[in-house]
C-alpha cells in the first residue's frame, strides 16, 4: 500500500514537472522566467524565484529517482536473503536428518580405517550443515541491508515529495504575482 501511495505521489510529481517542463520548454518561446526576467526589477525577482522553484522541482525529481533505485535494490537485497535462508535452512534439515541416519551404524567400528571413515562422514555432515547455517545468518544480513535501503527510499522519496510540492508551490506564486504590462516603460 505505502508503495501505491509512493508510485502515486511520483507520477503525480512527475506529471507535473513533465507538463511544467513543457509549457516552457525552449520551442522557440521564452520561458516565464525569461520573459518576466526582462521586463523589469519586481519582475526580476519573480523570475528568480521562479527558476529557483524549477530547480526545486529539478532536485526532488533526482532525489525521487534515487528514492525509486534504493527501493528496488532494498526489495532485491530482501527477496535474495529470503531464497539464502531458504536454501540454508533446507541444508540444515538435510545434514541434521543425515547425522542421524549416519550415527545409528556407527559404534561398530572394529578397525582404525573404519573408525576414520566415520569420522570423515561426520566431518562432512558438520561442514554441509555449518554452510547451511551460514547462509542462514547471511541471509538475514541481507534482508536487513534491504530494509534498511527501503527505509532509506521511503525517507528520501519524502523529501522529494516535499522538493516538488515547494517547487511548484513557488513557481505558482511567482506566476500569480506576476502582472504582465504593469512595469511597462513608456519611453518617456
Amino acid at each position: 500500500m505505502h508503495s501505491d501511495l509512493y508510485k502515486t505521489v511520483l507520477m503525480s510529481g512527475a506529471a507535473l514537472c513533465l507538463a511544467l517542463s513543457a509549457s516552457c520548454a525552449s520551442n522557440g518561446e521564452s520561458s516565464f522566467a525569461e520573459t518576466v526576467g526582462d521586463e523589469g526589477a519586481e519582475e526580476s525577482v519573480l523570475a528568480e524565484r521562479w527558476s529557483d522553484g524549477k530547480e526545486l522541482q529539478e532536485d526532488g525529481s533526482e532525489l525521487a529517482k534515487e528514492a525509486d533505485k534504493l527501493q528496488r535494490e532494498g526489495r532485491k537485497d530482501i527477496r535474495k536473503g529470503e531464497n539464502l535462508i531458504a536454501s540454508g535452512e533446507a541444508a540444515v534439515a538435510t545434514q541434521r536428518e543425515r547425522y542421524r541416519e549416519t550415527v545409528r551404524g556407527f559404534g561398530l567400528a572394529i578397525t582404525p580405517a573404519q573408525l576414520k571413515s566415520e569420522i570423515d562422514t561426520l566431518q562432512s555432515i558438520q561442514e554441509k550443515w555449518k554452510k547451511g547455517r551460514e547462509q542462514i545468518a547471511n541471509g538475514e544480513e541481507l534482508i536487513q541491508e534491504g530494509e534498511d535501503q527501503l527505509a532509506e527510499g521511503r525517507d528520501k522519496s519524502q523529501r522529494a515529495e516535499t522538493l516538488i510540492d515547494r517547487g511548484t508551490q513557488q513557481m505558482r506564486a511567482a506566476e500569480a504575482r506576476y502582472n504582465p504590462g504593469s512595469s511597462v516603460d513608456t519611453g518617456e
